[in-house]
């Protein structure tokens, strides 16, 4: 992390498609030098299909042991989609990620679950939400075949998997396929959007199949936290994970999503900023040694 924090500092909460290469390019080499360390430890399942579409994947990272303790159905279990600005993003982005998260979280004890979902152009709101929540049954109904305990999944969403595992929630789409989770982690999540960036609106107008602005904000995860029932809203506890240098739109968003969660569900919303970071430098330094977010997301599995 020390080596690439001046490039961090150097674009600040800038946020493009070059930054982000900028980032792969930084912190896969760090990856392939731990990865020898891991291979020989975790079990790797690629492809899994959780339903008709070919986006529906999944890949399993899950330890290699003979410990008791991690008999079939034993372990906790974080299932992670990942970002991508509602357009782009995999399973894989390349040989060292995302699967440092599977590998880290697998290494510790875990069973992880890396889940992909159907993209704008063809995806049209809500099916990144709807695929959120078959993943999350697939997870309930086969995790245990994998040594996971269902009754002990975190679900976590970085960035536009964050929003369509907030909307997935609060359109009351977990709770009708029974697939909530113990708890939810939004990863600098676009809560809502600043539809004043032409990239932003262009894709959302085109996920919504709209022209309206406004009808695109009425199905924010903000929006939707407003509208939405009490019983959806309280049926899964939230925290946030916030970029210290997150763009203004992500922390504007996540501030309006706690001061409304607060004002419905009358509890504080735990939140945790994690310093010296962008928008994505949290999720590809998970694994690596001086990272905090995976140790934070552990903690909250084996809590």
């Amino acid at each position: 992390m020390q080596a690439i924090r001046p490039l961090i500092e150097q674009h600040g909460s800038v946020w493009s498609l070059g930054v982000n290469q900028v980032m792969i390019d930084a912190y896969s080499p760090l990856h392939a030098q731990e990865r020898p360390k891991l291979v020989d430890s975790v079990k790797v399942t690629r492809n899994i299909s959780y339903g008709d579409d070919s986006r529906n994947r999944l890949d399993v990272y899950e330890p290699l042991t003979t410990d008791q303790s991690s008999a079939a159905g034993a372990l906790p279990v974080v299932v992670f989609f990942h970002g991508g600005g509602f357009i782009g993003g995999d399973n894989d982005i390349n040989d060292a990620l995302h699967s440092n998260i599977g590998y880290y979280f697998a290494s510790n004890g875990c069973v992880c679950v890396l889940a992909t979902y159907r993209l704008v152009p063809s995806a049209q709101y809500p099916n990144g939400a709807e695929d959120v929540a078959q993943a999350l049954l697939w997870v309930k109904h086969n995790i245990a075949s994998h040594r996971g305990n269902p009754s002990a999944v975190v679900a976590v969403g970085q960035s536009s998997g964050g929003a369509h595992l907030a909307m997935s929630l609060l359109l009351g789409l977990l709770r009708k396929v029974d697939a909530q989770p113990k708890e939810i982690i939004l990863l600098s999540a676009p809560l809502s959007y600043d539809l004043r960036q032409e990239r932003r609106k262009a894709t959302m107008l085109q996920y919504h199949r709209t022209d309206s602005p406004e009808q695109v904000m009425s199905h924010t995860a903000v929006a939707l936290l407003q509208s939405g029932t009490l019983d959806d809203i309280r049926s899964v506890p939230i925290t946030l994970f916030v970029a210290e240098l997150d763009p203004p739109e992500i922390k504007n968003a996540n501030d309006l999503f706690q001061s409304e969660y607060e004002r419905r569900r009358g509890e504080k919303l735990d939140v945790f900023i994690m310093e010296g970071h962008n928008h994505i430098s949290n999720t590809y330094a998970i694994g690596l040694p001086d990272d905090e977010t995976g140790p934070r997301i552990l903690s909250v599995l084996k809590g």
